[in-house]
């Protein structure tokens, strides 16, 4: 999708960046089953007239008041509030969620190739090098693979 400025007003679904840009990304059955909940509501809103089931955008997940797509600088705005009131620094909008995210797999030990197709990457060294942060929970791991590993010569 691609959000007009507020100028022009809108939206408009348009073709990603580029081709490896459109990519499926699987998630599990409780992510499934709470947007089979949300599909639920909102067809009840569409019944009662909360929500206009001829607008083109009744049927994403996120919308505004209108339903409308929440515009990204609202949800940036929102975010950079959080950080400011958590006094977080050197955050600022939604990136941080993908970063995030690429952390906690490399953690959870998905394979690397798995992390790289997920998130459209196409070199191997930006995964690791910009995003695979090493977390306490990762050296803690490490450091009890590595003491399991030489009680043996003890």
């Amino acid at each position: 999708m691609f959000e007009k400025d507020a100028d022009e007003g809108g939206f408009e679904f348009t073709p990603p960046k580029t081709e490896d840009s459109d990519r499926v990304v699987s998630f599990n059955d409780d992510l499934a089953v709470t947007l089979k909940k949300m599909k639920a509501q909102y067809n009840k809103e569409k019944l009662i007239g909360i929500r206009d089931d001829k607008s083109q955008w009744c049927d994403l997940v996120f919308t505004g008041i209108r339903t409308q797509p929440v515009r990204a600088s609202t949800i940036g705005a929102v975010f950079n509030k959080n950080y400011k009131a958590y006094d977080v620094k050197d955050a600022r909008g939604t990136h941080i969620l993908r970063h995030t995210h690429i952390t906690m797999l490399v953690e959870a030990e998905v394979d690397l190739p798995v992390i790289m197709e997920r998130v459209g990457h196409s070199d191997i060294n930006i995964t690791l090098e910009i995003y695979a942060h090493v977390t306490k929970k990762m050296q803690k791991k490490s450091d009890d693979k590595i003491n399991e590993y030489f009680r043996q010569f003890i």
